[in-house]
């Protein structure tokens, strides 16, 4: 499950930086929409710390969210 985790994320950030994503829910929407057949429940699991942390961030500056649950959420 490990290197799943791993070559996922690093997935993710490859996309992110790819199609110039300004924020990772943009490159997670984009991935859930295009690249995958996953619920989102399962994607979140496979977050890192770094990409949750960073989402909740955003979540938080846009004024969206209060914490990390809603964060995920949404996913």
């Amino acid at each position: 499950m490990q290197s799943r985790t791993v070559e996922f994320n690093l997935r993710i950030e490859q996309l992110k930086i790819d199609h110039n994503f300004e924020t990772y829910l943009e490159t997670l929407s984009y991935f859930i929409d295009n690249e995958t057949d996953q619920e989102p429940e399962q994607i979140a699991k496979l977050l890192n710390k770094k990409i949750v942390e960073e989402l909740s961030k955003e979540g938080s500056k846009q004024g969206f969210l209060k914490n990390i649950e809603e964060t995920i959420s949404l996913l």
